[in-house]
Formats: structure tokens, C-alpha cells, sequence
């Protein structure tokens, strides 16, 4: 295995670039660079390299930040971002370091290999056109997946384009049953006004 400092400094390196090219703030570029280098030092301890990272590594590091931020502070975070601003910025160093992420599934049935592309796509519109920060687009693309899971169990999803208003304010107004008021209200306004008042 590589010297790991050295492996590091060239992945944090190439984060900074692209964090630079795609002018994300100084502090956003900064916790970002943190976190990648956390999730870096994490990976060297089990002598993983970061092109072998996977999704169960990601969630056993952010599984292990929550513990320490636990012992540290006395209670686990008390935010809703706290957990995706810090998988948002490993997915983007993996992006780099991989080429893709998340890697594709190998077992993948055709439904799912049809929402990820979907969802992929969703992903660099969001990112690169419209230039949305990491936690908007984990956000709206976890919704996008709830989704099209939803459309495809009604055996509507390969007809997407067909779609209209009152199939996707019946999705609007089943998922607005199942959030509570304080989950519903942390949503984009646009999500309120499409459910008319369902709750």
C-alpha cells in the first residue's frame, strides 16, 4: 500500500480543485476538506484504499463520527443536515478518486438500474447546471428515489414521461401523510404548496 500521508495530500489536493472550480464558498471548501481527510485517515487504519471504499465503509464512518461526536459532546447531533453535509463530502472526494458514485449495484433488477439512472442524471443537473450545495442534492435526490419507487410500484414508472398533475400530487399527498408536521415543515415550500393543504 501506498504511503498514506502522501496518497491523502493527492486526493485532497484534487478536492480542492474541483472545489475551486466549481467555486463552492471557503468555509463550505474547508469542511469538506476536513471531513475527505477524516474519511481518508479512517480507510488508512484498515488499510483500505479509497478506490476500494465502498458504501458499508462510508456508513461505518458516519456511524463512528456520530459516536465521537456523541463522547465528545454528551449526545448525538441535534440537527437533521449534521449526518448528509458530512456523506455529501466523501461522496464527492469517492466521485473523484472512483469516477462515479455511488458505484453502480452488480445485482441490479431492470427497475433499479433505470431509477439510478434517472437519478443520476437528477444529480449532475442539480450540481453542475444549477450548481445546488451537496445537502439539496442528497436531499431532493433521496425524494426523487422515493419517487420513482412509488410510480414504479403502480406499474407507472417506465411511462414517466406520461406522468401528469394528478399522479404526482396523489405521491405528494400519501407522503405528506407520513411526515410529521416539524419533517413536513423543514421541506421546500414548493412541496407544501403542491399537497394543497393535505396535512
Amino acid at each position: 500500500m501506498a504511503d498514506p500521508c502522501s496518497s491523502h495530500e493527492t486526493w485532497l489536493s484534487k478536492l480542492r480543485s474541483h472545489l475551486a472550480q466549481e467555486v463552492y464558498s471557503p468555509r463550505t471548501s474547508q469542511r469538506c476538506v476536513v471531513v475527505a481527510l477524516h474519511f481518508l485517515e479512517f480507510l488508512a487504519k484498515r488499510h483500505i484504499e479509497a478506490s476500494a471504499a465502498t458504501s458499508k465503509h462510508v456508513e461505518d464512518y458516519s456511524q463512528q463520527a456520530e459516536q465521537e461526536y456523541r463522547r465528545r459532546h454528551g449526545h448525538l447531533p441535534d440537527y437533521r443536515g449534521w449526518r448528509p453535509v458530512r456523506t455529501s463530502s466523501v461522496y464527492m472526494l469517492l466521485r473523484l478518486v472512483q469516477g462515479q458514485w455511488p458505484p453502480p449495484s452488480v445485482s441490479a433488477t431492470p427497475a433499479e438500474m433505470w431509477r439510478e439512472k434517472i437519478c443520476g442524471e437528477y444529480t449532475s443537473w442539480m450540481s453542475g447546471f444549477r450548481g445546488l450545495s451537496p445537502v439539496t442534492v442528497l436531499d431532493r435526490c433521496r425524494e426523487a428515489r422515493r419517487f420513482l419507487e412509488w410510480v414504479t410500484e403502480r406499474g407507472t414508472g417506465e411511462f414517466l414521461a406520461d406522468c401528469t398533475l394528478v399522479l404526482v400530487n396523489a405521491y405528494v399527498k400519501e407522503r405528506a401523510g407520513s411526515l410529521g408536521r416539524r419533517t413536513l415543515h423543514s421541506l421546500p415550500p414548493t412541496y407544501e404548496a403542491s399537497c394543497g393543504g393535505c396535512t
